[in-house]
């Protein structure tokens, strides 16, 4: 159809009516388009989503189980830790009682330098001792 038929049938029948069969058609071919090309595609690229939405819900399911044992394994590190900390210190306390006892508490109970100026004197003087025995 050419341009001089176009303005023939618009001069016959009018540009509404013209119009209006032009939309008809145009309506008509997008319906035929979109049921015979884009529906199926549609429907297989549903059913592909479907699939990775499952498979989503199985990485967050299985990230959720990880994040909760990793949880357990660093609060049962840090129970662990906290006693074998309370242990050090409960054994550093025993050696002190025993340090305290064996020199004469009076020595040092005041202050905590007092106790690493006698530990640090009677370890230089044991180092002397060694030597002198050596030699």
């Amino acid at each position: 159809m050419g341009i001089e038929e176009l303005v023939d049938v618009i001069n016959k029948y009018g540009f509404p009516t013209v119009a209006a069969v032009g939309m008809g058609y145009f309506i008509w071919f997008i319906y035929g388009w979109v049921t015979k090309t884009i529906k199926p595609v549609l429907s297989s690229t549903t059913v592909t989503l479907i699939a990775l939405i499952d498979r989503i819900r199985m990485l967050d399911n299985d990230m959720i189980r990880l994040t909760v044992k990793l949880n357990m394994i660093l609060e049962g590190l840090e129970e662990k830790e906290k006693r074998d900390k309370q242990k050090m210190n409960e054994a550093e306390a025993r050696a002190w009682k025993s340090l305290d006892r064996t020199l004469g508490g009076v020595i040092w109970s005041h202050c905590d330098m007092c106790k690493s100026f006698v530990v640090g004197t009677i370890l230089g003087f044991a180092c002397c001792l060694i030597l002198i025995a050596i030699l």
